[in-house]
């Protein structure tokens, strides 16, 4: 399996910035082909009174539409843990 990792933007409804951080997106089939994938995001700031997250803008600046499955807060970075879902690729800006 690979792994694609990223810093990226975690964006809400409108485009809103609600944090950064490292986002780990699981690649069972590869880089190259289209599938739906599991991946992580460790934010380093977060601002949950903007809503809720919806994507992920990546450093490249393409996008991912996300779907949220779980959110936590890590015990030993102390960095909010998002788990979410989404379809490969990401989208061009």
């Amino acid at each position: 399996m690979a792994v694609f990792r990223s810093e990226a933007v975690l964006l809400g409804d409108g485009g809103a910035r609600l944090g950064a951080g490292m986002a780990y997106l699981h690649l069972p089939r590869g880089e190259g082909r289209e599938q739906d994938v599991s991946g992580t995001m460790s934010l380093k700031s977060w601002d949950a009174a903007e809503g809720q997250p919806v994507a992920i803008q990546l450093s490249d600046q393409r996008t991912l539409t996300i779907s949220v499955s779980r959110d936590a807060l890590s015990e030993c970075s102390r960095n909010r843990v998002l788990r979410f879902q989404a379809h490969w690729p990401p989208h061009p800006s």
